[in-house]
């Protein structure tokens, strides 16, 4: 068994941030989803979605925006590439399916 000092719970945005912020402590962790990074923002939105804020506000710990349109509203597609990209970047240790 697998012994970690901190479990967060769900790869979404804010246990992606929280991820981030534990790596910088160099704390060992764990991302755990019962299914996917992002993926309330995959599944359980409607095809049509899009952020009601501008690109440029929508950020994340250590990355920014940085796409073509800042002023633009991102759709859901593109809502769910950032924070897979993210936890990439980020190297979240997490751990899909649990």
């Amino acid at each position: 068994m697998r012994k970690v000092d901190v479990a967060v719970i769900g790869a979404g945005q804010a246990g992606l941030a929280t991820s981030f912020y534990l790596s910088q402590l160099h704390i060992d962790h764990v991302v755990l989803d019962r299914a996917r990074v992002a993926d309330s923002w995959h599944s359980r939105r409607w095809d049509s979605f899009t952020l009601n804020i501008p690109n440029w506000s929508f950020t994340l710990p250590g990355f920014p925006y940085d796409g073509p349109d800042p002023d633009g509203f991102m759709t859901r597609e593109e809502i769910v590439e950032r924070f897979t990209r993210y936890a990439t970047l980020i190297d979240a240790p997490v751990e899909e399916g649990i």
